[in-house]
């Protein structure tokens, strides 16, 4: 189960992984069974035959795999997960917390959850309850030492893998060559990873991607009556091509300097926590990397 951190390869990793023959994944972008009560009430052998790519004759032997960015963050959906199988095996990703968060931020404007004429970040970091800012999502998410310490609260270290966005990106064959082999599988199999999944530019109307997140949020008829005829798979295909009509080829600004140094404070001591788990010896062989120069390194 890829447990998160959103905007750090989870995407990108699920597709390269899902890819071995014998891994049966879903076909949403995100598998919401243990963080979603209306879901999770009905059951997993319900939820499995809907969202994932199902072959009753062909599964048996077929190792399933899941994401969702999301999940390190809430502890019901983790104690979910540990009691439906216990033995599951966890990767978390991380990447260096200032540039997710603000690639967090960008495409929480591309989806429309960010109000119009509040989209430049500045206007969130200025604010002058830190405390609220610090719960924001596209903060939130980067508090890696408090993540794996929630996930250790449930699994141990040996089927934990943590990893890095940067060595996902600079290593993929090499990370995926490893993950089959912790996973049991046969690492010979080599996936395809040119293709870059879940980039983010900026939509052409803030207007119209605000729009476009309250229908898919909000009771409405059309909703309804999309969510009747068409499988859930189906129906979240229709929203993300919506979303996707609505996006440029024009880059998000870089994040101003002064943003960079508000983060920096939001993180610092998260920061220290983590270089201290991953330098103490409790995380076992958990933490892996490909580069000792790597910024948890630097810290």
């Amino acid at each position: 189960m890829i447990v998160g951190a959103q905007k750090s390869g989870t995407t990108s990793l699920f597709n390269y992984l899902a890819a071995h023959p014998l891994v049966v994944g879903h076909a949403l972008a995100e598998h919401s069974f243990f963080i979603d009560d209306a879901e999770y009430s009905k059951g997993f052998e319900e939820n499995y035959t809907q969202n994932f790519n199902y072959k009753k004759t062909a599964d048996k032997n077929r190792l399933v795999i899941a994401k969702n960015a999301m999940l390190s963050i809430n502890e019901k959906g983790l104690k979910r997960c540990y009691e439906h199988n216990p033995d599951c095996k966890i990767v978390l990703l991380m990447r260096e917390p200032i540039n997710r968060a603000y690639s967090a931020f960008t495409m929480a404007v591309k989806d429309g959850w960010i109000k119009q004429g509040q989209e430049d970040i500045m206007f969130h970091l200025n604010s002058n309850n830190k405390e609220q800012n610090r719960n924001r999502n596209f903060i939130k998410d980067g508090f890696y030492a408090e993540q794996i310490n929630l996930v250790l609260k449930y699994f141990p270290p040996n089927q934990i893998y943590l990893l890095l966005f940067e060595d996902l990106k600079d290593h993929s064959q090499e990370v995926c060559k490893d993950l089959f082999n912790w996973m049991g599988l046969d690492s010979a199999f080599v996936p395809k990873i040119e293709k870059v999944h879940n980039v983010t530019t900026q939509p052409k109307s803030a207007k119209l991607a605000g729009w476009i997140n309250s229908i898919r949020l909000r009771d409405n008829v059309v909703k309804t009556m999309l969510k009747k005829v068409l499988p859930k798979s189906s129906y979240s295909k229709v929203g993300n091509m919506i979303v996707n009509i609505n996006l440029s080829d024009k880059k998000f600004p870089k994040l101003p300097e002064e943003g960079k140094l508000i983060l920096a404070d939001y993180y610092k001591e998260d920061l220290q926590s983590l270089k201290e788990l991953v330098t103490s010896g409790k995380l076992g062989g958990a933490f892996h990397t490909y580069n000792n120069d790597n910024w948890i390194g630097k810290i």
